[in-house]
Parts: C-alpha cells; sequence; structure tokens
C-alpha cells in the first residue's frame, strides 16, 4: 500500500523527458556546437493516417501535398543547422524517427527522408538507428521493410498500445489485434530490433486486463517492451472524453501501483528485466533512451517541426506549427521558439532528475560529473525521500525502492530546483494553443 503521507509529495505523474521544463518564448537559442562531441539526433514527422485520440504529440492529419513540401523544409532546416557548425567534429551515435507515424508516409517520402538524412549526416559510428511506425498491413509493407533496410534502419519502435480490440477502439488506433501479431511476425523475419509500446492503466481498466495483455505480447520473442501507464493529457480527446464523464477514471494510485508491480512480476516470468519506469529488456536496452536520461545524458539534436533538443546548454523546442516551421526555414533561419539557456543549478540537477530514471545513482559518478557531493547537495531531498520509502541511501549509491519505480516522476519533481517544481512538460496541445 502507499503510505498516506506520500501524497504530499506526489504530483507529478506525467513522463518527465525534458529537464528544465520552465522554458520561455526565445528568439533564438545557440545551435552552435562548441567542440567535439556525440550526440543523438531526433527527426520529426508530424503526420498521422490515423491520428490517435490520447496522443498529445506534434501531429497533422496525413495530406500528401503537405508532406512533400514539410520534408522539403526539414532538409533546410539541417543545412541551416549545418551551415552553424562543423560536423567533422561530432559523431552521431544514434537517429530517432518519431512522429506522428513516419511508416505512414509512401515509399518514395520515407526514401525522401532517409536519403536527406544520409546526404547531411555521416553515419559511420551510428550504433542504432530507430524509425516509429503502427502495425497497420496495408501500410506497413514488405517493400517498406526492405527499404528501411537499405538505408541502415535497424530498429522499428511499434506503438501496439494494446492487442484488446476494446481498447484499440477506444485509443483510435485504426487496426485489429491480428494485425499486431502478423506485423510483428513479419518485423522479426527481417531481423529489425524491435520494442513495442504498450499502454496501461486505461480509462475503466482492471489490473486482471493488465495481466492478461502482458501474458498475450510477453512471449512474441520480442527484444524491447516499453510499458507507459496512461496520462490525461489535457487537450487531448481521450482526456476530454475522461473528464466530461462519458469514460471511467483510470485507476487510482493505488490500484496502479498494483498494476505496476503486476506488468513487472508478468514480465520477469519471461525473463524481461525493468531498467526505467518503462522500459523492459532481456539484452538490448535501447541506446537512444540510455543516452537521453542515464547519468551523464548525452547532447540530442531535434529536427523538425515541435522537436525538442537539449543542445550547447539550452533546452529548446522547434516551432510546431508546420506553417510557420516551413516560413521560417524557407527564410534561412533556425525555427526555435521556446528554451532555456541552463543555469549551473539546473545542468547539475538535471544530471540527477533525469539520472533518477535508471533507479540508481552511484555517488562518487555524480560527484566527477558535478562537482558537488550528493550527500550534501541533496541533502534535505534525501532524507524525505528515504523517510517517505522512495528510496534507499547505501554507501555507494542512492537506489529506489519499488514505491520508487513506480512514482519514480514524482522523485525527479522533489530533485528539481524549486523553480522547475510541479511544472507540466511541454506538450504539443498546449504550444500549439500558444500558436507557436
Amino acid at each position: 500500500m502507499i503510505p498516506e503521507k506520500i501524497e504530499k509529495l506526489l504530483g507529478i505523474e506525467e513522463c518527465i523527458r525534458y529537464y528544465p521544463p520552465n522554458i520561455d518564448e526565445v528568439e533564438n537559442a545557440d545551435v552552435v556546437f562548441q567542440g567535439y562531441r556525440e550526440i543523438d539526433v531526433y527527426i520529426h514527422i508530424p503526420f498521422c493516417k490515423t491520428p490517435c485520440s490520447f496522443c498529445p504529440f506534434n501531429k497533422y492529419l496525413f495530406e500528401d501535398s503537405k508532406v512533400k513540401s514539410y520534408l522539403s523544409a526539414l532538409e533546410k532546416e539541417i543545412q541551416i543547422i549545418k551551415s552553424l557548425n562543423d560536423f567533422s567534429q561530432i559523431r552521431i551515435k544514434t537517429i530517432w524517427i518519431g512522429g506522428g507515424t513516419p511508416t505512414d508516409l509512401c515509399d518514395d517520402d520515407i526514401e525522401k527522408v532517409l536519403t536527406i538524412i544520409h546526404n547531411n549526416f555521416s553515419l559511420e559510428y551510428v550504433k542504432e538507428f530507430t524509425i516509429e511506425g503502427k502495425p497497420v498491413l496495408s501500410l506497413f509493407t514488405d517493400a517498406k521493410l526492405t527499404l528501411l533496410q537499405k538505408y541502415k534502419v535497424n530498429r522499428i519502435s511499434l506503438g501496439v498500445q494494446s492487442t484488446d480490440q476494446r481498447y484499440l477502439k477506444l485509443l483510435g488506433r485504426g487496426y485489429e489485434p491480428d494485425d499486431v501479431f502478423s506485423m510483428v511476425k513479419k518485423i522479426k523475419q527481417m531481423n529489425f530490433n524491435l520494442n513495442i509500446d504498450m499502454i496501461y492503466r486505461l480509462p475503466g481498466q482492471t489490473e486482471a486486463e493488465v495481466v492478461e495483455e502482458v501474458k498475450r505480447v510477453r512471449s512474441l520473442g520480442i527484444d524491447h517492451f516499453s510499458w507507459f501507464p496512461y496520462i490525461t493529457h489535457q487537450g487531448t480527446a481521450m482526456a476530454n472524453r475522461v473528464n466530461n464523464g462519458e469514460l471511467p477514471q483510470r485507476a487510482d494510485r493505488v490500484l496502479y501501483f498494483d498494476m505496476f508491480n503486476a506488468v513487472i512480476k508478468t514480465m520477469n516470468e519471461e525473463g524481461y528485466q525493468q531498467y526505467t519506469p518503462y522500459y523492459f529488456a532481456k539484452d538490448k536496452k535501447c541506446q537512444y533512451h540510455i543516452d537521453r536520461w542515464q547519468m551523464p545524458q548525452l547532447e540530442t539534436l531535434g529536427i523538425g517541426a515541435g522537436a525538442f533538443s537539449f543542445f550547447n546548454g539550452w533546452i529548446y523546442t522547434n516551432m510546431h506549427n508546420i506553417k510557420h516551421y516551413e516560413e521560417t526555414v524557407n527564410s534561412g533561419k533556425a525555427p526555435v521558439v521556446m528554451g532555456k539557456k541552463l543555469s549551473l543549478m539546473e545542468r547539475i540537477t538535471r544530471f540527477m532528475v533525469l539520472g533518477i530514471k535508471f533507479f540508481e545513482i552511484n555517488k562518487d559518478d555524480f560527484e566527477k560529473i558535478s562537482g558537488a557531493k550528493i550527500d550534501v547537495f541533496y541533502e534535505k531531498e534525501l532524507k524525505t525521500l528515504e523517510d517517505l520509502g522512495l528510496v534507499e541511501l547505501r554507501e555507494d549509491s542512492i537506489s529506489c525502492t519499488m514505491l520508487g519505480k513506480a512514482f519514480n516522476n514524482d522523485i525527479a519533481n522533489y530533485l528539481s530546483i524549486d523553480s522547475a517544481k510541479l511544472i507540466s512538460q511541454p506538450q504539443a496541445v498546449d504550444l500549439m494553443k500558444k500558436g507557436l
């Protein structure tokens, strides 16, 4: 059970993907590299043929003409960034093409995206090249998979979310449960590394249904699973239905904690080990996730409308509105619209806020990277977290308890500087309201 006193601390349930979250509108951010480094690259393709009711990310209903003009602008943004930087000093470690649903693009447009990447970046040191997709058989064809292999894409992240027909309809996914299993089989036969994203704690979902869902997919021989508890992102269609009483409320915190434990137990039975609150693997952990979160975090260069970056000491986001994005890059300017230059305090706390997602922080490593002793820097916070049963304070490390793993974002929020506490992550549904 969750101690009642923990409720005073808990309050940020959404995944803390970026830190700090309190970014402001800026004229520009310094997107110029300084010296040699390894980075990850994220490419955003904001188009979907079947937009989902729960998704808070930057997305637009697919239109062929809009795709082609967008890809032209995407290439121009890359050229602007290249004009500001010496990429001979840069090693790209991973590439992730996300969205939206990139694989909804036709083969010619997918090839255009991949050609842009290959023509503008050296892929010599890339260890992992991921593209997102949905298990829609008519769109994710053998020809498309062959094309991905031709351009060295070696990993597919498949947004499955559920294999229950009732929940697939609720989520607006646009495919049937059998399509999921057929798609998984096809991808595995072509020897891609494969992740599938799943969602639990859906409106009205029971713990027994969650366990049954895990059992249906855990034995498919998939390399990597993501299990995300559903978050009611305000402004999305499904959150509106929950708020209006059209749908049941999702499980409360107590039942969520039971679901969280059930997912771990049921995945462990098949040999999968949890390495963040959401990710499970046998041996093929996701390098992109490790780089973004594990201390010390690598820089991520985000390209495309609505892409976020951690770059040259800045957290910043590109314009979300594709019309504004295209106009800006076509005029020769970087499309940065909101950002924040990290202070010394924010740089230090970033190591911990994101690093705690891997459940353990080595004290010596923190001091080497930050220049601060963790027991001194976080003395009050760590004592509170220990008293609440969220962490264990060991001689050489800080380690999350099971309760701390389940409510990991609340730990991260508590470790933030005061100006960043209890601030929601920037979401497209909010930023688009501002016309950005």
